[in-house]
């Protein structure tokens, strides 16, 4: 998995309010986001979303994470590399 274009996704979910209406801004399908987003949770340890049947929320920690990705994108706009050397980035603490 390419955790800095999960970490993209993640934006657009917490952004749009859900996962179909980030699926429709990304232009793939609602079930690759809703897999992205189990498998970044699973990988990380730590739920980022909270999920009700009408919205999805961050967490704190993915409050944090975005924050963090945020500011990245704004150094780097664009950004879609696989970010292996940067573990700060996809640890999520307690």
């Amino acid at each position: 998995m390419d955790k800095l274009l999960a970490l993209r996704m993640l934006l657009e979910v917490a952004e749009t309010g859900g996962f179909s209406k980030a699926a429709q801004r990304l232009g793939i399908a609602t079930s690759s986001v809703t897999r992205t987003m189990d498998a970044l949770e699973s990988s990380l340890g730590a739920a980022l979303l909270t999920r009700t049947t009408r919205r999805v929320a961050l967490t704190d920690a993915g409050t944090n994470r975005a924050e963090v990705v945020r500011a990245l994108l704004k150094v780097k706009p664009g950004a879609t590399a696989t970010a292996p050397n940067v573990p700060w980035l996809v640890s999520v603490g307690k």
